[in-house]
């Protein structure tokens, strides 16, 4: 969920629309209210993906980043926030470009936050993390992460490419990785057909989300020689910034 001047800034600029919003009845609270009161559909499977760069190409769009003054983006993220909110903010996304959090300059610290902030990446999170507590006997959640190198392939809405790829010969055969799509294509064909991705044609183990209590995603990527390569790995959205954003009062500060 994002202010009003934020997204009028977003759509004037990209093909980005309003989509669902609280209206009380339908939706009576913020999904992630809701999800953390456990009041959803509890009996479901879910197979969720997230892209490693969820932000940048959003805010690229809509002509953000970079020229973009620090107080003026979170501004028009929070016209009606508090000053406490946006020194939250700024604890929790630092402006330390050095590598050690994931952003490395200004323009993919504020799309870290935009991506977060609509829960395009800690959705990735919250959703497995909700679904846990009722897991029976048989696994209930599994979730991946699209880190392909190539071109545009990890930036937010590009993993569609290798959802729908059809061939060497179909739509876009130059961002999608054939090796990458396919295996990716039978891990949603596996869960569609058996509500397992591992259940089906033959692909690399997926563990579960909570398996162990571990937290897993599996990482798309590459090797060294451009090979595909599907790696287990902690949930990096297991931090303090989705905490954050999970419990703030939203209505509170959008418009």
């Amino acid at each position: 969920m994002v202010s009003g001047s934020f997204q009028g800034l977003i759509t004037s600029n990209c093909f980005y629309i309003v989509g669902p919003s609280v209206d009380g009845t339908f939706v009576p609270h913020p999904l992630e209210e809701l999800l953390t009161q456990g009041k959803f559909a509890t009996d479901l499977k879910i197979l969720i993906g997230r892209n490693a760069d969820e932000g940048s190409i959003i805010l690229s769009e809509a002509t953000v980043g970079d020229s973009t003054p620090w107080e003026s983006f979170l501004y028009a993220l929070f016209p009606t926030g508090p000053q406490s909110t946006f020194d939250k903010v700024t604890e929790l996304y630092p402006p330390i470009y050095n590598g050690s959090y994931p952003w490395t300059t200004l323009f993919l610290r504020e799309g870290q936050i935009f991506a977060d902030a609509v829960a395009l990446s800690c959705g990735a999170n919250w959703l497995p993390k909700a679904l846990a507590p009722f897991k029976k006997q048989k696994d209930n959640a599994w979730a991946y992460m699209f880190s392909v190198p190539n071109i545009t392939a990890a930036m937010h809405g590009y993993d569609i490419f290798s959802t729908f790829y059809n061939g060497p010969g179909g739509d876009n055969p130059n961002i999608a990785i054939p090796e990458v799509a396919l295996m990716h294509q039978r891990f949603l064909v596996n869960f569609i057909k058996n509500g397992d991705p591992n259940i089906g044609a033959r692909v690399p183990h997926f563990d579960s989300y909570d398996s162990g209590k571990g937290n897993w995603m599996l990482n798309y990527t590459l090797d060294e020689n451009g090979r595909a390569k599907f790696v287990k790995i902690v949930d990096p959205d297991v931090n303090p910034r989705c905490d954050w954003w999970e419990t703030l009062d939203y209505p509170h500060y959008t418009t």
